[in-house]
């Protein structure tokens, strides 16, 4: 078993709009007596029960690197160095080096929609019928499950607060099935104008890539794909920021826009029935983590960090 430790996780925002994550293919690593090989949690080999073990739980299903999906990835839930993250290999393996890359929320990529509704929504299940449908359907959303995520987003969650930005859904527009074609383009246009006019504050229009570009007549008739799913979760992270159904905002940092990555941790490695901390002139290992190497993190939320062992 390894376990990361992340001692100083910064959760800043880029000063250009965040892009989905371009993980690099180059996993190369110094010479061994066998070339190294992926171990299974990139080529999703390896079920979410090996990375059960970790600080931010709900997250773990997140943790591969060359895949897109959730919330965009791993994170601990607080910026401390008692959070972790731990892989089961399995068996007694060497392993050559690590990969790691940092977590954008908001990218408009499918795979990420309907995880992160399924955490807006906690508590709201009985109104959510539409989460029993497969993350695939939202690489191109029905249009009528785009309006009942919203309504929900918008009546039960109160994605749009309470203040100056709360939102009324006119009679006419909160039944899909009574609605006209006329009906469907205003709603989509207050819905699109109301999030963007949000996210427009000060600071926060580049955490989600800035406006949604999508229009109505696109989500009506299944185009822009990718934009009608960033405007979900724009939707969906404006849900987080209120109070879920126990009083509690967000999970975690789970809940957070803003892009994240470890830039410093440490690890630890199961060895003969005892934990060592990882250091490299310590043939046996390091006993405590004080006596641990400081291992380099990212630099950012998208490029790889590949750090050989």
């Amino acid at each position: 078993e390894v376990r990361a430790v992340a001692e100083a996780l910064s959760a800043q925002a880029k000063t250009v709009p965040p892009q989905p994550a371009q993980p690099s293919s180059d996993l190369s690593a110094p010479a061994r007596s066998s070339p190294p090989r992926l171990l299974g949690l990139a080529t999703g080999e390896w079920p979410d029960s090996r990375l059960a073990a970790s600080s931010n739980a709900v997250a773990v299903p997140c943790a591969r690197l060359l895949q897109t999906g959730g919330f965009g990835g791993w994170c601990p839930i607080t910026d401390s160095p008692e959070e972790y993250f731990e892989v089961d290999l399995g068996q007694t393996v060497e392993v050559a080096g690590i990969s790691l890359q940092g977590r954008t929320p908001c990218t408009g990529n499918w795979a990420q929609t309907h995880e992160l509704l399924k955490l807006a929504l906690a508590g709201f299940e009985d109104e959510c019928g539409f989460l029993g449908v497969s993350a695939e359907t939202f690489a191109r959303p029905p249009v009528r499950l785009i309006h009942e995520v919203a309504m929900v987003l918008i009546e039960s969650r109160k994605c749009f607060g309470s203040g100056d930005h709360q939102w009324e859904v006119d009679d006419d527009h909160a039944t899909y099935t009574s609605m006209s074609r006329e009906h469907k383009v205003a709603f989509f246009e207050q819905l699109i104008a109301r999030t963007n006019k949000v996210w427009a504050k000060p600071g926060r229009a580049s955490l989600v890539g800035g406006p949604c570009r999508v229009s109505p007549d696109e989500i009506i008739k299944g185009k822009n794909c990718e934009e009608t799913n960033r405007l979900l979760q724009m939707l969906s992270y404006l849900s987080l920021q209120q109070p879920d159904a126990s009083g509690r905002p967000g999970v975690g940092s789970l809940g957070d826009i803003m892009p994240q990555w470890v830039t410093r941790w440490r690890m630890a490695y199961l060895a003969e029935g005892r934990w060592r901390w990882y250091d490299p002139g310590a043939p046996d290992g390091a006993n405590d983590a004080a006596g641990a190497l400081v291992l380099d993190g990212c630099t950012d939320a998208c490029a790889v960090r590949y750090v050989a062992l």
